[in-house]
């Protein structure tokens, strides 16, 4: 039983630092920012080799600029790359300032690492509730999130599925 709990209670802060490191600095930006209507001035574009496609391809960052401000208005570009625009030039977005030091995101680009990070925190939490319920003394196979060494070794069932006698 305290071998049971000692690795879901494990596997829940591997999951919750996991989930910290994939969040934080979304939420940090999201608190210290105020929202703003931003336009994309400009894309920059990179050709990316593949090995296993025949066609090279391209990432992409927009660069973004306040709307409200009269030109010439500072520019701000996108820290990471993506595989499609998500935004048309001259688009005007909703998104998020941070004036201290003139980030600017996209709500439609910004959120999608930031609310991953904070589920997989979450879950990390669940499953070490989990741990105290085992120690508890509730049987294991009661449990939403199972780990068990299967047939084809290390396995994990949510929700019973899959393994359900």
């Amino acid at each position: 039983m305290v071998l049971n709990a000692l690795k879901y209670s494990l596997l829940g802060a591997a999951m919750c630092f996991m989930g910290y490191l994939f969040s934080w600095n979304g939420l940090v930006f999201l608190f210290q920012s105020d929202p703003v209507q931003l336009v994309v001035v400009d894309f920059q574009v990179r050709k990316v080799s593949s090995s296993t496609e025949p066609d090279d391809r391209f990432e992409y960052r927009p660069v973004f600029a306040l709307a409200e401000a009269s030109p010439p208005r500072a520019e701000y570009t996108q820290t990471y790359w993506q595989s499609h625009k998500i935004h048309l030039m001259g688009e005007v977005v909703p998104g998020r300032y941070r004036p201290e030091t003139g980030e600017m995101r996209s709500d439609k680009a910004g959120g999608k690492w930031l609310w991953g990070g904070v589920m997989v925190f979450v879950v990390g939490l669940l499953v070490m509730i989990q741990a105290v319920f085992i120690l508890g003394g509730v049987p294991d196979r009661q449990m939403p999130f199972r780990l068990g060494r299967g047939r084809r070794g290390f396995r994990i069932d949510i929700f019973g599925f899959p393994g359900d006698p």
